[in-house]
């Protein structure tokens, strides 16, 4: 059950990461950090991860006046994805 909620919590959040609204280390500590507690090296990891998912993300096309249901899909999608390769390392 916790893993769900993790994995919830990180894709929910991922937006704020690449919106630059927080630091990758401001990520694991609020988002992550919370559910379960993690050393520095996981840390790194993660925070390579979500700079590598950064280029990713801003690479998905979005219409200017909002995303088509194909890109709300494709960036579900990409969240989706990005969550499961941080849960590997935790």
């Amino acid at each position: 059950m916790k893993t769900i909620e993790l994995k919830s919590e990180i894709e929910n959040n991922l937006v704020n990461y690449y919106a630059n609204s927080i630091t990758s280390s401001d990520f694991v500590s609020n988002h992550i950090r919370k559910f379960i507690s993690i050393d520095e090296e996981k840390e790194e990891k993660i925070c390579d991860v979500l700079a590598q998912s950064q280029i990713g993300w801003n690479n998905i096309e979005c219409d200017v006046e909002g995303a088509t249901k194909e890109q709300d899909a494709k960036m579900d999608e990409y969240l989706e994805k990005v969550a499961s390769e941080i849960l590997e390392i935790c």
